[in-house]
């Protein structure tokens, strides 16, 4: 790992960031901390605290401004040594606690008495960030699936697997509760319907994709069966239901399960597998090979939205409202980025294309529900004015859209000339009226550069906090 620092931005006083850490760390996740109105919906959305390890330990850095620059503290008595290779930012599995994130816990592979990572006697290792240095993990030799939340958001537990034994653990592994068995073939989780009644956990049980509420108790419901090829691929939930693919190496379907468990088929889909970029108050929005396309929640007739042909590629698609803004990428030339933003509506209607234009990130309504089932966003950010060639970025004009009515919600001025081929913001779960950092990268000989602009979502204005581009 090479050398790096880690710095802090101070929202009040962007620039200078400040140095906490430097050498050899490697950033492990962190907590996100949240602030309920009187209604119960969320109106703030933080990162409480960032974990990195750093030699033989894990340590956490608080980034509740209280005065003066924060202290890393060396986090419970695990060595990293002891910890299997991550396979996430998170290692195995976040158990989140944003009510109260002291209670966040990580969860960490370790090998077992064979002293070899990977094998049938693996534990798993569990960091609450408010352990002290003193503190051992928690630690279960049953297999973490998913952790559990109440829904105000607070961990209460997590589903585990021993055996062919699925069971509820509270949130220090123990009190193990049987839930349902499983066959013994293929486990996968498949996707998760949260609702203020119910919790369903949907997972693939060889070859049936079965259903399971954690909150009440209930199940598990086969909902289907796959045939031999067939993969259930999880997408996006609403308030009442969610939506997922089917799919094979050729083609697939797309699929609602309500929380009253019915199933229907939305779409069938041939030109390639579809893959689901998210849902509006009415249509669940799916790409398959290059083309955009909608379907009624309900049921019926598949709209599509755009097609994109090769060598151009879909990039990405935010549903915001019933308008769907798109981003394609093509190839650049001496008079064009190869850059086109498309913004359409979920039915087709009143498309409308823009040039040389971008989405670099999106921000989620204020206030919003804690529950945060429906996946459309409030304010699509965009670089406008893209210059041609591959340095796209540089210069670009930044401004913030109203997803549901195209309006324009704040111009936050231009990024400087400089050799950017990629910029977006840090952290797409931003509430609107909650600062956020761009990140641009540079390709700068053959390594990436990365530099750092703060904005405030609502206000006009970007602060450039670092210059490693020339």
């Amino acid at each position: 790992m090479p050398s790096a620092n880690l710095t802090l931005v101070d929202p009040n006083a962007p620039t200078p960031g400040v140095v906490v850490e430097s050498g050899n760390w490697v950033l492990q996740g962190g907590a996100a901390a949240q602030v309920l109105d009187g209604s119960g919906n969320l109106t703030q959305l933080n990162t409480r605290y960032l974990v990195y390890a750093k030699g033989a330990r894990l340590y956490r850095l608080d980034l509740l401004k209280s005065g003066g620059t924060p202290a890393p503290t060396v986090l419970s008595s695990v060595a990293t040594p002891q910890l299997c290779a991550k396979s996430g930012l998170f290692g195995e599995l976040l158990g989140a606690d944003a009510p109260n994130p002291d209670r966040t816990v990580l969860v960490y592979r370790a090998p077992g008495p064979d002293l070899a990572c990977n094998t049938a006697d693996d534990t798993y290792l569990g960091v609450r960030l408010n352990m002290a240095d003193t503190d051992a993990p928690l630690s279960t030799t049953a297999t973490p699936i998913t952790s559990i939340n109440g829904n105000a958001g607070e961990l209460t537990g997590f589903v585990v697997r021993t055996g062919n034994q699925i069971q509820r653990v509270d949130a220090s592994f123990a009190n193990p509760a049987p839930l349902f068995t499983v066959s013994g073939g293929t486990f996968a989780r498949v996707g998760r319907l949260v609702n203020a009644a119910k919790d369903i956990f949907v997972y693939q049980d060889g070859s049936d994709v079965r259903a399971y509420d954690l909150k009440n108790g209930a199940g598990p419901t086969t909902l289907f069966s796959l045939a031999a090829g067939e993969t259930a691929i999880g997408g996006a939930p609403d308030s009442s239901g969610m939506y997922l693919v089917v799919n094979t190496s050729s083609g697939g379907r797309v699929v609602r399960v309500t929380d009253t468990l019915a199933v229907t088929t939305l779409a069938t889909e041939t030109s390639g597998p579809p893959n689901i970029w998210g849902t509006t108050p009415t249509r669940v929005i799916f790409a398959a090979a290059g083309n955009l396309r909608s379907v009624p929640k309900t049921g019926g007739s598949v709209t599509t939205l755009a097609s994109i042909a090769q060598p151009a590629f879909l990039a990405s698609a935010f549903p915001s409202g019933e308008n769907v803004y798109y981003a394609s990428v093509g190839v650049p030339t001496s008079t064009s980025s190869g850059k086109t933003l498309g913004i359409v509506q979920s039915d087709g209607g009143n498309p409308q294309q823009i040039a040389d234009a971008y989405t670099i990130g999106v921000h989620l309504a204020n206030p919003l529900s804690a529950i945060r089932n429906e996946t459309g966003w409030y304010a699509i950010l965009v670089a406008h004015a893209l210059p041609p060639g591959v340095t796209t970025f540089s210069g670009a004009s930044l401004r913030a859209y109203e997803g549901p009515t195209r309006n324009v919600l704040v111009n936050y001025g231009s990024l400087p000339a400089g050799a950017f081929i990629t910029v977006a913001n840090t952290n797409t779960g931003t509430l609107w009226r909650q600062p956020d950092l761009f990140v641009a990268n540079a390709l700068i000989g053959t390594s990436f550069t990365t530099d750092l602009f703060f904005y405030r979502s609502d206000a006009a204005g970007v602060t450039r906090v670092t210059t490693f581009v020339p």
